[in-house]
């Protein structure tokens, strides 16, 4: 006989996402920018930015982090929190001004023994396999609010989009965005495989 779909198996595949995405967590970081700004009467304020990243790799003398260029422009200090709260001061290592993107980096000695507890997140290529109608969790500031998580699936992609000194591979989503939207999308193998940037390549493609 056909098997009848109830409410309650709906309710266990949005349950095991749920779970999933738990998992995939383990992978971001808080990116913690402080700026010291001075106005013309000379009153110095301080001004704390809190912006997501991820951990993408391990050199043996730092631990790898992408985050948004935007987040950390002119920081007089970064720190990053990791998945159990830990606290470690960060430098920008690496910054591409066109996509907004930048790698900050951790010291690895500066984590002792936590340095185990860490994980890296796995990348996937576009350039493998065609990504169109694949199923994505989009984590970080999807909706352009901290700690948000959007469930959808790719409706398009572009082979290349040329820009000022860059090529893109453009993926879109079903995903409401917004003009704060940031994070990174997986898919449901647990692979990075898309960055969400304000920058857009196209004027009408806003809430892409």
């Amino acid at each position: 006989a056909d098997y009848e779909w109830t409410v309650e198996d709906y309710a266990g595949i949005y349950e095991t996402l749920s779970e999933f995405t738990m998992e995939l967590k383990e992978y971001m970081v808080t990116v913690i920018a402080t700026k010291t700004d001075e106005d013309w009467l000379e009153n110095v304020a301080k001004s704390k930015t809190d912006a997501p990243g991820i951990v993408i790799g391990n050199n043996g003398r730092e631990l790898l982090i992408l985050t948004g260029f935007g987040n950390v422009k002119d920081a007089d200090t970064i720190k990053v929190r990791f998945h159990d709260g830990y606290e470690a001061q960060a430098l920008v290592k690496e910054k591409h001004t066109v996509s907004d993107v930048a790698i900050v980096s951790v010291n690895i000695v500066s984590m002792g023994e936590r340095i185990d507890t860490v994980k890296l997140a796995p990348l996937a290529s576009s350039r493998v396999e065609s990504l169109l109608a694949t199923p994505v969790i989009a984590l970080g500031e999807p909706i352009g609010e901290s700690q948000s998580v959007c469930y959808g699936m790719v409706t398009w992609e572009n082979g290349e989009v040329d820009m000022t000194d860059a090529s893109f591979g453009i993926l879109t989503t079903d995903i409401y965005g917004n003009s704060n939207s940031s994070g990174f999308l997986f898919n449901l193998k647990g692979q990075l495989v898309g960055i969400i940037t304000p920058k857009k390549p196209t004027t009408d493609s806003r809430n892409m």
